[in-house]
């Protein structure tokens, strides 16, 4: 699987993920699918993940093996996005407290 590169960009009461692919051009247009508007209040969590870099780790230059010792990534987690929920609610008509069970003795 490819991994989706884009530009993420704070605004002052969102932020805004666009993607693009650098590698095949030609696909550009299926990248689209994963532009998104995240408001900051839908975020759950921000986690930000280090991955070693193998390509450095192999490289000649010792400045590249220990700048570059790492790729990082962030992976952040949402309830909702492009203001539709990300979580997936069912409502069975029997109200909030429907798991509890009430004895009437």
């Amino acid at each position: 699987m490819d991994m989706v590169r884009g530009n993420l960009t704070f605004n002052g009461d969102h932020l805004t993920f666009e993607a693009y692919n650098r590698k095949d051009v030609v696909k550009q247009s299926d990248t689209s699918q994963f532009n998104k508007l995240i408001d900051y209040l839908d975020i759950v969590s921000v986690s930000i993940l280090k991955i070693p870099n193998e390509e450095a780790a192999i490289h000649s230059e010792k400045f590249v093996r220990n700048n570059y010792r790492f790729n990082f990534m962030i992976q952040i987690e949402v309830s909702a996005i492009n203001g539709l929920s990300a979580v997936d609610l069912s409502v069975d008509g029997r109200g909030d407290f429907a798991d509890q069970i009430i004895d009437n003795d």
